[in-house]
């Protein structure tokens, strides 16, 4: 009995998870090209620049791979990527994103600073797409 009963929860939450994320191909396909051509757009001999607050300074990283996963927070959608720092170290970057018509603009960036999704993932807030 307790096997069916932990059976049931577990379907019911991947049932329920899944028809609150779902996201069609079409979609992911925006996504990903939204943020790309968002880095594109933003570096500067093949260098993305930013403006670290802390030190005053520019630091500028290279584009490296993305991630497939896609983390959905209501109508906001976070794609992960990994640049490269000066010296060759691996850096988490998070694109927050919205859809903008039929595709999807960039309206946060998070350079080595996951704090900010692992909050809303461990509230409950954000969850995978897939």
């Amino acid at each position: 009995m307790r096997k069916l009963i932990a059976c049931v929860a577990s379907i019911s939450a991947l049932c329920g998870s899944a028809a609150a994320a779902t996201l069609s191909n079409a979609d992911r396909l925006a996504l990903q090209t939204a943020m790309v051509q968002h880095i594109d757009r933003q570096t500067v001999d093949g260098l993305y620049p930013w403006f670290d607050v802390k030190s005053g300074g520019i630091d500028r990283y290279s584009p490296a791979k993305s991630h497939p996963m896609i983390i959905r927070a209501g109508d906001t959608f976070v794609l992960c990527t990994d640049f490269k720092d000066k010296d060759g170290a691996a850096t988490n970057v998070d694109f927050y994103m919205m859809r903008k018509g039929v595709s999807f603009e960039v309206i946060r960036t998070e350079i080595a600073n996951r704090a900010p999704l692992e909050t809303l993932m461990n509230a409950g807030k954000a969850q995978p797409a897939d």
